[in-house]
């Protein structure tokens, strides 16, 4: 995120704005699929098969497909990109140099960290782990206001010296180079395009709306939009500290991981926040990952057996749908039988090697991010609720004018945002490449 904001030129008050609109309109679009949770509470299927036909439903289901898959590969080449100056430290001298660095702490992560947890029966076991999560992202976002503050990366600060002597560019050098003020309108349009959909894939949680909602003490329209509020309005305020305080520190040589641009080891700060960042992601994976798994298998058309009931703490922030083989709704997880638990491991082997070979052939995290943010996450945003919006209204054969309204005005604003940002991507990758 600091990364696309400091590329684009922008005045911070421009990306404040910026942020400001993503984060209204995903809200907005996010409030849409807790009403409709409410309206089809009952209903077993997901919403977009109960009020799309066939056709459809079936392009939504490749699209989620496509956005929880690439989720997974963004988080791995973050988790890689987190872990790569701690790994080379420890590991530097028992990797030959034919074998490029990054591809053994691919293989240690995906295999050593995350095979296991994905191959967990039963995800409420990684609960604790979300409070690390949350830790550690304030504590990243009080580390970068600091270092904004304190001049060590100034020039003559001292771990700017640093980085020089380690043979990093010389940020006076690169400013020169890349002097603020000189792209185009078109690289205006494309650099707007790109932050824009950056943030709008930080607030990507759509997808999975219906479950949160359910797992809601109590829901309530209201009380989803409330909670959606609070999380939007904290996570905005963060975005907005990160990505300010990365340009005022770094300028317009920020890095897609933002953390990268610290010293790789004598600043301790940055150390600590590049594994607890890391930690999070890794346990935090099994859970996009569970998502991934329940897709791909639903789309070959497999039916992965329930198997028994059994009681489980309910209290945790995961929704038990991400829980294979469990009820999207009760308090109560399943024990797959043995054909479902050969069936999710064959599932979870065979995604596992997909995503390490994505991750080893797109290894920037800008690119994915590019890819998943202007196409399966802003399609996701912007472009489905309208449409759900719009084919329960006209199911039911009543709208009423507000309602109609709202809706029949999300719809082109949606499909707008969606083109801004695929068009921009698509003029990237021809003439700016990530």
């Amino acid at each position: 995120l600091a990364g696309a904001f400091s590329t684009s030129g922008f005045h911070p008050l421009a990306g404040i704005l910026l942020l400001g609109l993503a984060t209204s309109l995903c809200w907005y679009t996010l409030r849409i699929y807790g009403a409709l949770s409410e309206i089809y509470r009952r209903e077993p299927k997901p919403l977009h098969h109960v009020l799309f036909s066939g056709r459809g439903a079936a392009c939504v289901d490749m699209m989620l497909l496509n956005l929880c898959f690439f989720c997974c590969v963004m988080y791995v080449d973050f988790a890689v990109d987190l872990l790569t100056p701690s790994l080379s430290g420890l590991l530097g001298g028992f990797i030959s140099s034919n074998i490029h660095p990054r591809s053994v702490h691919l293989a240690l992560i995906i295999w050593v960290g995350v095979f296991p947890l994905c191959s967990l029966r039963d995800l409420a076991a990684l609960a604790p782990f979300s409070m690390v999560g949350v830790g550690s992202v304030f504590f990243v976002a009080a580390f970068m206001v600091l270092r904004s503050l304190d001049g060590t990366y100034a020039p003559g600060g001292i771990y700017w010296t640093a980085l020089v002597v380690l043979g990093h560019t010389d940020p006076i050098e690169e400013a020169a180079e890349n002097p603020k003020g000189t792209s185009s309108p078109l690289e205006g349009f494309i650099n707007a395009g790109k932050l824009f959909g950056t943030l709008a894939l930080g607030f990507c949680s759509h997808y999975n709306a219906a479950e949160y909602y359910k797992s809601l003490t109590l829901p309530t329209p209201a009380k989803f939009a409330r909670t959606s509020t609070i999380a939007y309005a904290t996570v905005a305020a963060v975005y907005s500290i990160v990505m300010i305080s990365g340009q005022q520190t770094f300028g317009s040589d920020c890095k897609a991981t933002i953390l990268n641009n610290y010293h790789p080891s004598a600043d301790m700060g940055a150390s600590m926040g590049r594994i607890a960042i890391a930690i999070s992601l890794i346990t935090s994976f099994p859970l996009i990952f569970s998502g991934l798994r329940r897709s791909a298998l639903d789309a070959l058309g497999v039916n992965v057996p329930s198997g028994t009931p059994k009681n489980h703490d309910s209290s945790s922030n995961f929704p038990a749908a991400l829980e294979d083989g469990g009820s999207t709704s009760g308090n109560s997880s399943y024990t797959l039988g043995k054909d479902g638990e050969a069936q999710k491991n064959l599932a979870t082997l065979a995604l596992l090697v997909c995503v390490h070979a994505t991750s080893w052939l797109m290894p920037d995290v800008g690119y994915v991010v590019g890819i998943l943010g202007s196409t399966f996450g802003a399609a996701t945003i912007f472009a489905v609720p309208g449409l759900l919006s719009i084919s329960h209204w006209r199911s039911i054969g009543a709208q009423p004018i507000k309602v109609a309204l709202e809706t029949e005005a999300l719809l082109p604003m949606g499909v707008l945002s969606w083109a801004l940002v695929c068009g921009s991507a698509v003029l990237t990758f021809l003439a700016f490449p990530y």
